[in-house]
């Protein structure tokens, strides 16, 4: 849990902490859709997930969740143009093992 004076107001923080097992769930639910779809789309979906999370949990004084979500964010954009342009059929395992890694570094950071 965060100590962050970030000018929120206690009940939207205390909302947001509760969400975060949601949130997590959700993420964790796309990634597995990147598994299962193997496409570009399903790419896209937890890019645009990923990116959410950067902002908000940045909001709410999750800096360290913030940062990995903007790294990762990174990756699937260089992973989704290198679908695009390569011609990639499916989603790499590497890949996969790659955003695995930092779902697990994100939830580790929000229990902190």
């Amino acid at each position: 849990m965060t100590d962050f004076d970030n000018g929120i107001p206690p009940i939207l923080q205390e909302q947001y902490n509760n969400s975060i097992p949601e949130k997590l769930a959700m993420l964790q639910n796309l990634l597995n859709n990147i598994y299962k779809q193997g496409n570009e789309e399903a790419l896209k979906d937890f890019k645009f997930q990923i990116h959410k999370m950067a902002g908000s949990a940045g909001l709410y004084g999750y800096m360290p969740v913030s940062l990995l979500c903007k790294e990762l964010e990174q990756i699937l954009i260089v992973d989704i143009q290198n679908f695009n342009t390569l011609g990639v059929a499916k989603i790499e395992q590497s890949w996969i093992i790659k955003y695995e890694d930092y779902l697990k570094k994100i939830k580790t950071e929000f229990k902190k």
